[in-house]
């Protein structure tokens, strides 16, 4: 079974997580492939933008990869469905809402489902990140950013132009990065790989995709989805509520498993890799049947290793 990846956003990519993840999930013996979002600003998509219909292309260009992936892979949709070969689809935050809609729409393809902090309930999570952000400004002296920002929270709808303007101005704010990671370290890495060329947070798509999404994104309460699943929260995550989703989740899904990882925020891919890749791997090789032939502590030390040989090897 293979594995595809999807990124939060939107407007954002999976380069870090590729670099990350995609050694961690060879050595586990699974084949990852990550998909990045139509983007203005790099050539990483299989379709260009388009300001039309943005959610929609983005979540075709999603279902490309996975029909990509389920060809290349020489698999093949079976009468007898209990034998027949699928994709394990993993979804990042807005991710986690691309993964849904995939297995909805493709329930003769996806196998699985892993939801990394899934953000179902997006405009909560915006208001979350908005009303944080307004009290740091306040406490920092900056009283016209912090009234702004609680103006925002009044807007009903992703598809409000103003919820799109609240997170524009949230997010440029100085501590509001620090409410997605308690590693700080983990952030820096994240911040070196979007400060390459292309590869920063694509404000345009952002936008477009939210506007375009935003009735699609509200109709999940209408799945009912019989696919296996496991969620994946960070406990100190200050975006997404564990609370909300969980209840949301189990409603629309068959929720398996539930995991919360300690040390890490919401991008618990990031800060946890190697935790996030044994759980994937177990949850992946349990419904096949096998063992995974992992144990989380040998894969902490071997990463270990080969975080000492890389730096090793960049000293000489």
């Amino acid at each position: 079974m293979k594995v595809l990846f999807l990124h939060g956003g939107p407007g954002m990519h999976s380069e870090t997580e590729k670099k990350l993840l995609e050694p961690l999930f060879s050595r586990a013996n699974l084949d990852i492939t990550f998909w990045n979002e139509p983007s203005y600003l790099r050539q990483l998509s299989l379709l260009p933008p388009s300001s039309e219909r943005a959610f929609a292309r983005t979540l075709e260009t999603a279902e490309l990869q996975l029909n990509l992936l389920f060809a290349e892979s020489g698999l093949s949709i079976s009468a007898d469905e209990e034998n027949q070969e699928k994709v394990h689809v993993v979804g990042h935050s807005f991710g986690a809402i691309l993964a849904l809609l995939l297995a909805a729409r493709n329930p003769e393809k996806v196998g699985l489902l892993t939801l990394l902090t899934p953000a179902t309930q997006l405009l909560s999570a915006f208001k979350n990140v908005m009303s944080q952000a307004a009290s740091a400004a306040e406490k920092s002296g900056n009283g016209e950013v912090a009234q702004s920002l609680r103006n925002y929270l009044n807007t009903p709808s992703l598809a409000d132009s103003q919820t799109v303007k609240g997170m524009e101005l949230a997010f440029f704010q100085p501590p509001t990065l620090s409410y997605y990671f308690k590693n700080e370290k983990a952030l820096e890495e994240w911040g070196a790989v979007c400060s390459q060329p292309g590869l920063g947070v694509d404000v345009q798509a952002y936008g477009e995709v939210l506007k375009d999404g935003a009735g699609m994104i509200e109709s999940l309460a209408q799945l009912s989805l019989p696919i296996p699943t496991q969620l994946i929260f960070g406990r100190h995550d200050k975006v997404v509520l564990s609370d909300l989703e969980t209840p949301f989740l189990k409603q629309i899904t068959h929720v398996e498993q539930i995991h919360f990882i300690e040390d890490a925020a919401h991008f618990v891919q990031l800060e946890s890799p190697e935790q996030v890749t044994y759980l994937v791997a177990e949850f992946h090789f349990a419904h096949q049947g096998v063992s995974s032939g992992l144990t989380l502590s040998d894969m902490l030390a071997e990463s270990q290793t080969s975080k000492g040989a890389s730096a090793q090897s960049a000293s000489i």
